[in-house]
Protein backbone atom coordinates (compact mmCIF):
# COMPACT_ATOMS: atom_id res chain seq x y z
CA UNK A 1 0.00 0.00 0.00
CA UNK A 2 1.24 3.51 -0.63
CA UNK A 3 1.08 6.61 1.69
CA UNK A 4 -1.82 7.80 0.03
CA UNK A 5 -4.02 4.74 0.38
CA UNK A 6 -2.97 4.30 4.04
CA UNK A 7 -3.93 8.12 4.66
CA UNK A 8 -7.23 7.00 3.31
CA UNK A 9 -7.59 4.62 5.28
CA UNK A 10 -6.80 6.02 8.32
CA UNK A 11 -8.91 9.43 7.40
CA UNK A 12 -11.72 6.48 6.93
CA UNK A 13 -11.47 5.00 10.29
CA UNK A 14 -10.89 8.12 11.71
CA UNK A 15 -14.77 9.29 10.45
CA UNK A 16 -16.14 5.37 11.72
CA UNK A 17 -14.40 6.29 15.09
CA UNK A 18 -14.83 9.89 15.95
CA UNK A 19 -19.00 9.86 16.39
CA UNK A 20 -18.92 6.48 18.00
CA UNK A 21 -16.53 7.25 20.74
CA UNK A 22 -18.59 10.80 21.04
CA UNK A 23 -21.46 9.27 21.58
CA UNK A 24 -19.95 6.56 24.06
CA UNK A 25 -18.98 9.31 25.91
CA UNK A 26 -22.26 11.10 25.66
CA UNK A 27 -24.04 8.32 27.42
CA UNK A 28 -21.57 7.70 29.74
CA UNK A 29 -22.79 9.45 32.48
CA UNK A 30 -26.15 8.13 31.52
CA UNK A 31 -27.18 4.44 32.80
CA UNK A 32 -30.69 5.26 31.76
CA UNK A 33 -30.28 6.87 28.23
CA UNK A 34 -32.64 4.25 26.81
CA UNK A 35 -35.49 5.72 28.66
CA UNK A 36 -38.68 7.41 26.83
CA UNK A 37 -38.40 10.93 27.50
CA UNK A 38 -41.52 12.96 26.90
CA UNK A 39 -42.50 16.55 27.61
CA UNK A 40 -44.01 17.89 30.88
CA UNK A 41 -45.14 21.74 31.71
CA UNK A 42 -45.28 22.76 34.91
CA UNK A 43 -47.24 26.30 34.45
CA UNK A 44 -45.30 27.87 31.46
CA UNK A 45 -42.00 26.20 31.87
CA UNK A 46 -41.40 23.21 29.53
CA UNK A 47 -39.38 20.25 30.57
CA UNK A 48 -37.76 17.23 28.48
CA UNK A 49 -38.98 14.22 31.20
CA UNK A 50 -37.41 10.42 30.88
CA UNK A 51 -40.21 8.26 32.39
CA UNK A 52 -38.93 5.79 34.71
CA UNK A 53 -41.99 3.05 34.58
CA UNK A 54 -39.67 -0.50 35.31
CA UNK A 55 -37.91 -1.33 38.09
CA UNK A 56 -34.73 -1.03 37.12
CA UNK A 57 -35.43 2.10 36.05
CA UNK A 58 -37.23 3.35 38.68
CA UNK A 59 -34.10 1.67 40.91
CA UNK A 60 -31.56 3.66 38.80
CA UNK A 61 -33.39 6.83 38.26
CA UNK A 62 -30.87 9.72 38.14
CA UNK A 63 -27.99 7.74 40.39
CA UNK A 64 -24.39 8.44 39.44
CA UNK A 65 -24.99 11.01 36.68
CA UNK A 66 -23.59 14.29 37.86
CA UNK A 67 -26.00 16.54 36.47
CA UNK A 68 -29.26 17.12 35.83
CA UNK A 69 -30.05 20.08 33.38
CA UNK A 70 -32.40 22.76 34.68
CA UNK A 71 -35.29 22.11 31.54
CA UNK A 72 -35.17 18.85 32.27
CA UNK A 73 -36.63 16.26 34.90
CA UNK A 74 -37.43 12.35 35.84
CA UNK A 75 -40.73 11.64 36.14
CA UNK A 76 -41.16 7.92 38.30
CA UNK A 77 -44.66 6.23 37.22
CA UNK A 78 -46.31 3.90 38.80
CA UNK A 79 -49.53 1.39 38.26
CA UNK A 80 -51.24 2.11 41.35
CA UNK A 81 -50.83 4.82 43.99
CA UNK A 82 -49.41 3.88 47.28
CA UNK A 83 -47.09 5.43 49.58
CA UNK A 84 -43.64 5.78 48.17
CA UNK A 85 -40.07 5.82 49.82
CA UNK A 86 -37.05 7.66 48.28
CA UNK A 87 -33.62 8.26 49.09
CA UNK A 88 -30.63 10.02 47.61
CA UNK A 89 -27.97 7.52 47.73
CA UNK A 90 -25.06 7.36 45.04
CA UNK A 91 -26.56 11.30 43.97
CA UNK A 92 -24.07 13.51 43.59
CA UNK A 93 -26.24 16.50 43.22
CA UNK A 94 -29.30 18.07 45.35
CA UNK A 95 -32.88 17.69 43.43
CA UNK A 96 -36.48 18.58 44.59
CA UNK A 97 -38.63 15.69 45.03
CA UNK A 98 -42.55 16.51 43.75
CA UNK A 99 -44.86 14.23 44.76
CA UNK A 100 -47.98 13.76 42.52
CA UNK A 101 -51.15 11.80 42.60
CA UNK A 102 -53.17 9.79 40.11
CA UNK A 103 -54.58 13.20 38.57
CA UNK A 104 -51.25 14.50 38.56
CA UNK A 105 -51.87 17.07 40.78
CA UNK A 106 -49.13 17.80 43.60
CA UNK A 107 -49.67 15.99 46.70
CA UNK A 108 -46.36 17.64 48.51
CA UNK A 109 -42.98 18.92 47.82
CA UNK A 110 -39.15 17.90 48.99
CA UNK A 111 -37.37 20.49 48.36
CA UNK A 112 -33.15 20.38 48.03
CA UNK A 113 -33.07 17.01 48.88
CA UNK A 114 -29.50 16.17 49.71
CA UNK A 115 -27.05 14.12 47.52
CA UNK A 116 -26.05 11.20 49.32
CA UNK A 117 -22.84 9.10 48.08
CA UNK A 118 -20.75 7.80 50.42
CA UNK A 119 -19.02 10.34 52.47
CA UNK A 120 -20.04 13.30 50.36
CA UNK A 121 -22.78 15.67 51.29
CA UNK A 122 -23.87 18.11 48.56
CA UNK A 123 -26.30 21.13 49.00
CA UNK A 124 -26.93 23.66 46.53
CA UNK A 125 -24.47 26.89 47.14
CA UNK A 126 -25.93 30.26 48.18
CA UNK A 127 -23.74 31.88 46.45
CA UNK A 128 -24.17 30.16 42.65
CA UNK A 129 -27.75 28.56 42.49
CA UNK A 130 -26.58 26.30 39.38
CA UNK A 131 -23.68 24.74 41.39
CA UNK A 132 -23.42 23.22 44.30
CA UNK A 133 -20.71 22.23 47.05
CA UNK A 134 -20.11 18.86 48.30
CA UNK A 135 -18.47 18.02 52.12
CA UNK A 136 -18.00 15.21 54.15
CA UNK A 137 -21.21 13.84 54.83
CA UNK A 138 -23.70 11.24 55.57
CA UNK A 139 -22.14 7.44 54.84
CA UNK A 140 -24.05 5.44 52.37
CA UNK A 141 -26.13 3.78 55.25
CA UNK A 142 -26.94 6.90 57.12
CA UNK A 143 -28.74 8.72 53.88
CA UNK A 144 -32.44 9.70 54.95
CA UNK A 145 -35.02 7.93 53.69
CA UNK A 146 -37.65 10.64 51.66
CA UNK A 147 -41.09 9.62 51.89
CA UNK A 148 -44.32 10.68 49.90
CA UNK A 149 -47.78 11.40 51.18
CA UNK A 150 -49.97 8.29 50.46
CA UNK A 151 -52.06 8.31 47.39
CA UNK A 152 -48.69 8.68 45.38
CA UNK A 153 -48.61 7.06 42.23
CA UNK A 154 -45.99 10.07 40.18
CA UNK A 155 -42.62 11.18 41.46
CA UNK A 156 -41.15 14.02 39.89
CA UNK A 157 -37.39 14.72 40.43
CA UNK A 158 -36.17 18.43 39.47
CA UNK A 159 -33.06 20.45 39.85
CA UNK A 160 -32.77 21.64 43.14
CA UNK A 161 -34.61 24.87 43.40
CA UNK A 162 -36.71 24.62 40.52
CA UNK A 163 -39.50 24.38 43.33
CA UNK A 164 -39.08 27.33 45.14
CA UNK A 165 -38.62 29.13 41.52
CA UNK A 166 -41.62 28.00 40.12
CA UNK A 167 -44.08 28.06 43.25
CA UNK A 168 -44.77 24.18 42.85
CA UNK A 169 -46.73 23.63 45.97
CA UNK A 170 -49.55 21.40 47.25
CA UNK A 171 -52.15 21.60 44.67
CA UNK A 172 -50.39 22.63 41.20
CA UNK A 173 -51.19 20.76 38.20
CA UNK A 174 -48.13 19.03 35.92
CA UNK A 175 -49.07 18.05 32.84
CA UNK A 176 -47.57 15.34 30.63
CA UNK A 177 -48.79 12.32 28.61
CA UNK A 178 -47.33 9.16 28.97
CA UNK A 179 -48.67 7.62 25.50
CA UNK A 180 -45.96 10.50 24.06
CA UNK A 181 -43.02 9.18 22.86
Amino acid sequence: TTNHDMHHICSLLLRLFIPLSLASIAHADNKNAHLATIPLTIFDQQFIAEVAASDASRTQGLSDRTSLPVDHAMLFAYAQPNQMTFWMVKMQFPLDIVWLDSDKVVLGVTPNAEACIGSTRCTPNAAFSDQNRCQPGLAQSQCPLLSSPSGTQYVLELAAGTAEKLHITQGTPIKFDLKEK
